[in-house]
């Protein structure tokens, strides 16, 4: 018996969805948002294509699709925040941020805040945002049948 650790299996939707990216770039409503007469930029496209790789990394599927960061010992995950994320895609936060703007835009991702709280006049994010990539993701892709399988 050899010691060495076994590979995690990634399941097939995560797997096809990584393989497929190339399909968001046929909706019109992300790569021409906002009445863009051109197409994306290519630094675009790959910003875009970096966050969402690291998305789907992170997806944990048994929470209904949240994008979530495992903690240290591996035993608690906490939402990803923007930082992190664009730590993982390996891409600036303001860079991170739009794409995430885009995406939200063309109704792929929905960002949910979880907590807020007040001090004196000012309303204050207390936890980061909850982001879980939507039917409309899932369908461009052509995977919304197995997502809702899995």
């Amino acid at each position: 018996m050899s010691k060495t650790p076994e590979k995690k299996q990634i399941p097939l939707l995560l797997q096809l969805a990584a393989e497929r990216l190339d399909e968001l770039f046929r909706l019109a409503d992300l790569t021409h948002r906002a009445g863009r007469c051109r197409a994306m930029r290519r630094e675009r496209r790959d910003a875009l294509r970096a966050v969402v790789s690291a998305l789907l990394k992170r997806v944990c599927l048994q929470a209904d699709g949240l994008a979530v960061q495992l903690a240290a010992d591996g035993r608690e995950a906490v939402p990803l925040t923007v930082e992190g994320l664009a730590g993982v895609a390996g891409i600036g936060v303001r860079r991170a941020k739009r794409v995430l703007y885009d995406m939200r835009d063309a109704g792929l991702i929905e960002v949910k805040p979880q907590w807020r709280r007040r001090a004196g006049g000012r309303t204050l994010l207390v936890t980061a945002c909850l982001r879980r990539l939507t039917r409309r993701f899932w369908a461009s892709l052509r995977l919304w049948g197995l997502y809702v399988e899995t």
